[in-house]
């Protein structure tokens, strides 16, 4: 999906459509498509097409110009995005487009592959707002500035093993049930049983909350996903930031079901 308002480019991807993805990609099962965004639409209105466009594929990666970047700023854990320069595009689009998409949409190949883990996708769906740990903050920082690069694997790979080794039990002498503890002495489980989904409904909610509520890091996901989040012991309460990044205040529970982008049911 590429947000763009250059009439060459718009031009180029609505006659390539898939075929501008290299050859050895689309090897396999996989299917490609582009789906070119006129800039002049609203912000709403581009989120909304980002939010349709996960709702009919399994993985979406933004192409969009870097003047254009700023737009997507209130949605970066639901995105995995790619920033051009259309002045270098002109002399040959299929090269250009076709070498600075590869690495590219090879990592979006390996992130949603990742998404497929057990092990891997429980950290790659904490809600970074109320896990606090450098190691995810790092993840965050990674698929936002560092998702073209060739050794990306390799540092996703290490960025999550580090989440993984939070892993600990309540209880020391209990070593059946694992939680990720964070730094704040909370720990976060994901929940298996389902307790609906995360609610979008406007008021109160903006419109970027459908789409981190659906998907993480170009990965369309479940709304009904969600962690148990608890302390070690007693009740747990306190202020936290949910999906729209208002204050919410938890009263003393047993534990919180807090969704992925930060709503809390």
């Amino acid at each position: 999906m590429k947000p763009q308002d250059d009439a060459d480019v718009h031009a180029f991807f609505d006659e390539q459509k898939g075929a501008v993805v290299p050859r050895e990609l689309r090897k396999g099962n996989i299917e490609y498509g582009a789906i070119p965004i006129n800039a002049a639409c609203s912000d709403p209105e581009l989120v909304g097409a980002l939010l349709d466009a996960h709702l009919k594929h399994d993985a979406v990666g933004v192409l969009i110009e870097t003047a254009c970047l700023s737009r997507l700023k209130a949605c970066p854990s639901a995105l995995f995005v790619k920033a051009f320069e259309p002045n270098e595009a002109k002399g040959s689009m299929k090269n250009y487009f076709g070498h600075n998409m590869k690495r590219w949409l090879k990592n979006l190949l390996f992130m949603s592959r990742t998404f497929r883990d057990g092990k891997q996708v429980k950290c790659l769906l904490l809600p970074k707002g109320s896990f606090n740990a450098s190691e995810l903050d790092e993840v965050f920082n990674l698929c936002r500035t560092r998702c073209d690069l060739g050794q990306f694997p390799e540092l996703l790979e290490a960025q999550l093993k580090a989440i993984r080794d939070r892993s600990v039990p309540k209880k020391k002498k209990s070593g059946a049930q694992h939680f990720l503890k964070d730094d704040k002495d909370r720990f976060f489980e994901l929940g298996k049983e389902e307790h609906g989904q995360s609610e979008t409904a406007m008021p109160p909610h903006a419109v970027e909350c459908a789409l981190t509520a659906s998907a993480r890091f170009g990965v369309t996901i479940s709304r009904k996903l969600h962690f148990n989040v608890s302390l070690g012991g007693g009740q747990i309460s306190g202020t936290f930031k949910d999906c729209h990044f208002a204050e919410f205040v938890v009263k003393p529970s047993t534990h919180i079901n807090m969704f992925p982008n930060g709503f809390i049911r």
